[in-house]
């Protein structure tokens, strides 16, 4: 988590790493061309056994004082990262189709 801020703070104050290919270059300009905000979060497997939730929640709560940290540090970076993780069940709950091979690998939510 703090690898990918750290590289979307630097895309967005240093601008385009020249030696990305021409078309992520020519994408990333349209991007930043709009001043984008950007939020940053995690989506966490949750389909495992009951036994395992312990870690699973272990793990959130040390995500969201990560999370706190890097958005208290690095306040107005034009990156925000969510105060909390997201979980893969989550989208089974919301109208929201997933790429077809995520729900096949995760065993969830419908998909387009």
């Amino acid at each position: 988590m703090v690898s990918h801020h750290v590289g979307i703070r630097n895309l967005l104050k240093s601008g385009i790493y020249k030696k990305n290919r021409k078309e992520v270059i020519t994408s990333l300009k349209n991007i930043l061309e709009e001043k984008p905000q950007v939020f940053l979060g995690e989506i966490l497997f949750d389909n495992f056994a009951l036994s395992q939730k312990e870690l699973l929640e272990k793990y959130e709560k040390d995500y969201s004082k990560i999370a706190i940290l890097l958005n208290k540090s690095f306040d107005n970076q034009g990156v925000k990262v969510l105060d909390h993780s997201l979980r893969y069940s989550f989208f089974n709950t919301i109208d929201f189709n997933l790429d077809k091979r995520v729900c096949e690998y995760y065993k969830i939510g419908t998909h387009n």
